[in-house]
């Protein structure tokens, strides 16, 4: 198979190697895995390591506008993913074990460099299988109302890696992932987590879940991408984009792997298509060929993309306004929840 360049700037987010590659680059390739039954997970991890992915950004339906780390609070929620039906990686209950760290860098008030990673372990099960691919529902926010500047410090960036857990036997992820979901759970981001009491905990526990990840007995990983802040307000979201900054609404890491189909390259993607969210019934990535002009065709021409693929949402605001009808950054956020048909809460919006 061939290999991708394994790091690249993108649409505000860097995305990070998913592994050593090696052979000609052919990023414009996608792989599709055979269309029925499934596939060890050896030929998962082989598949990631050599296969290029890409960032995404769903253009907001309602509204963006630029993160500004000096006065707003973000909330990220992570809706699903879909992935290829791998043998080593379902429970025969048919679940997932879907690894998710955040990690937090910045500076404290003095400086001093923050750096802080909060894992999750999530158990999840399968919500349907579409010729041989499979939705995941994670539907949880990884953050909320995680206020950027407070009295400590600065966050000025958050690293987001999605690991797939590996079965040990027909109900079991094995004894420190199992233990982890049991623990962790959906956990959020604590408000100050380097401070919080619980950060010794939180320390143990993401140090056994690296120690699984690194090993690749445990875990293989997914997708890993990096969210950059604006240090103040930016009006422009030209500018934003171009800086390589954050604006709400959403985004995700598209693989080149997956099924026949809809399987879009994961070169020049923005370029060449325009990507869309439909929050009916299958919660997919749907994509459409761009004109000759570069705009977008109508809504009809839009299909459900067959790419391996995750999927989030970045909501902010100031914390004050979290409870202000008022506030336009809430009403974005409001307007969001409800074109993705999700709890207000997951957009930042405080009951």
């Amino acid at each position: 198979m061939q290999a991708s360049v394994p790091c690249c700037l993108i649409l505000g987010f860097t995305l990070l190697s998913l592994g050593g590659c090696t052979g000609k680059p052919n990023p414009n390739e996608a792989v599709a895995t055979p269309p029925s039954g499934e596939v060890d997970a050896p030929q998962l991890m082989f598949d990631l390591a050599s296969n290029g992915s890409v960032p995404i950004r769903v253009e907001d339906p309602v509204a963006s506008h630029c993160i500004d780390a000096s006065k707003e609070a973000v909330t990220i929620h992570v809706r699903r993913l879909f992935l290829r039906k791998y043998k080593g990686f379902f429970t025969e209950d048919k679940r997932a074990g879907v690894v998710v760290r955040a990690r937090l860098s910045g500076k404290s008030i003095n400086s001093d460099p923050i750096d802080v990673t909060i894992p999750s372990m999530n158990a999840v099960a399968i919500d349907k299988e579409v010729e041989g691919q499979v939705s995941v529902p994670l539907e949880y926010e990884i953050a909320q109302y995680l206020a950027l500047k407070h009295p400590k410090g600065t966050y000025y960036g958050i690293n987001l890696a999605v690991d797939l857990a590996k079965t040990r036997d027909k109900t079991s992820f094995g004894k420190v992932l199992d233990l982890a979901g049991k623990a962790l759970g959906k956990v959020k981001i604590p408000a100050v987590p380097y401070l919080d009491l619980a950060s010794q905990f939180l320390k143990f526990a993401n140090d056994a879940v690296e120690v699984e990840v690194a090993a690749g007995t445990g875990a293989v990983p997914f997708a890993n991408l990096s969210l950059a802040f604006n240090a103040q307000a930016e009006a422009d979201l030209a500018k934003c984009k171009a800086a390589g900054k954050e604006r709400t609404g959403g985004f995700g890491v598209l693989l080149s792997t997956g099924t026949s189909g809809n399987l879009l390259p994961v070169q020049d993607t923005d370029k060449l298509y325009c990507l869309s969210y439909t929050s009916g019934a299958t919660y997919e990535v749907t994509a459409a060929k761009r004109k000759a002009d570069g705009t977008c065709p109508a809504a009809s021409e839009y299909k459900a993309i067959t790419n391996d693929n995750v999927f989030f949402l970045l909501s902010a605001a100031p914390p004050v306004n979290l409870k202000s009808a008022s506030s336009p950054a809430l009403l974005e956020s409001r307007r969001r929840c409800e074109h993705y048909k999700l709890p207000l809460s997951a957009c930042g919006v405080a009951p």
